[in-house]
Formats: structure tokens, C-alpha cells, sequence
């Protein structure tokens, strides 16, 4: 027996889920590293946008591999449970990447950012962006802003939640348009 068969019988949803997420670790990495730089670079906004849009295409690659490797004997659930972990896993070290830039490389960067879009909404000249203007003022002065760590659990929270949606989303296709005649290990 092939060592890739052999491997692929013995992996689990969690061993499937962790290797899973080491490449949407680096994906999401990424999103954050654009997000981050689209604040100065405007290119990198819209490099951010293509990026948030192939992570669909990503998640399904993912769960085709596993549901093309096993077989096909990953049912529903197993593999919409594996897309979830995979998120789970994949959003801890860009959790803790933006937690420690924004911790000790750029603390500033919530405040400023602020300050920024106060400036902005001033600028407008409208009533409706004063009034947002002083909203935000009062949210800052009141020393509501964001932290790290908030940052940190939102980065979790919302992978979380995104790739439940986007495994829900690509488990069907990942069964419909891959049938396992044909398919073996080795033809991902």
C-alpha cells in the first residue's frame, strides 16, 4: 500500500483540519497584512478585495483534496466540521501576529486611524458627517478604543464565523462536481 493511502485512511478531521489551516493561516495572514497597508497604500486595497474574494475558491480547493483523498467517504458534516476547524486553526497565528503589531510595533495605528476618518467625516461639510465626527470624538475621548486583544478575538471570532459560511457553502459543490470515479490519491 502506498504511503499516501496509507496516510489518508489514518488522517482525521483534525489532522485534515490543521494542515488545512497552516495554508489558511498564511492566507489570512496576508488579508491582514494588506488590510494593515491599504491605510497608507492604496493599491493594497484593492489587492485585499481579490484576496477576500479567492478565499472561497481557496476553501473548496481545501475540502476537495480531503474529500478527493479519502475516497469520498467524508460525509457532509464531516467535512463542513473540517472547513470550520481549518478556520479555527488557521486565524490563531494572524490573531497573534496582528495582537503583537499592533501591541508593540505600532500602538498608535487603532488611534490613528480614528483620527483619520474624524478628519475625514469634518471634511465632508454635511451635518450627518459632523454628527459622526463628534460620535467618534466622544467614543475616543472616552477611551473606548479598541485594544489588542480585541483585535485578537475579533480576527478569531470572525474566521470563525466566515468559514462555517464558506465550508457550508463549498461542502455541496466539493460532493457534486467530484465524484470519485477515477479519482485516486495521487489525482488531486
Amino acid at each position: 500500500m502506498p504511503i499516501s493511502q496509507n496516510t489518508a485512511q489514518t488522517d482525521n478531521i483534525t489532522t485534515r483540519a490543521a494542515r488545512n489551516g497552516i495554508v489558511l493561516s498564511v492566507c489570512i495572514c496576508i488579508l491582514i497584512a494588506l488590510f494593515g497597508l491599504s491605510a497608507s497604500f492604496a493599491p493594497a486595497g484593492i489587492l485585499l478585495w481579490a484576496g477576500s474574494l479567492a478565499m472561497p475558491v481557496v476553501t473548496y480547493k481545501l475540502l476537495k483534496r480531503s474529500y478527493v483523498t479519502h475516497n469520498c467517504t467524508p460525509g457532509f458534516a464531516e467535512l463542513w466540521a473540517e472547513g470550520i476547524a481549518s478556520f479555527f486553526l488557521g486565524s490563531l497565528l494572524p490573531a497573534l501576529m496582528a495582537y503583537l503589531l499592533l501591541k508593540y510595533a505600532f500602538p498608535e495605528f487603532i488611534a490613528d486611524q480614528f483620527d483619520n476618518t474624524i478628519a475625514t467625516l469634518r471634511s465632508l461639510n454635511s451635518p450627518e458627517g459632523d454628527n459622526l465626527a463628534q460620535q467618534l470624538s466622544s467614543i475616543q475621548s472616552a477611551a473606548a478604543l479598541p485594544t489588542a486583544a480585541d483585535i485578537l478575538a475579533n480576527i478569531i471570532s470572525f474566521n470563525i464565523v466566515a468559514g462555517t459560511a464558506l465550508s457550508f457553502l463549498a461542502t455541496p459543490f466539493v460532493k457534486i462536481r467530484n465524484r470519485c470515479a477515477g479519482y485516486t490519491a495521487g489525482n488531486k
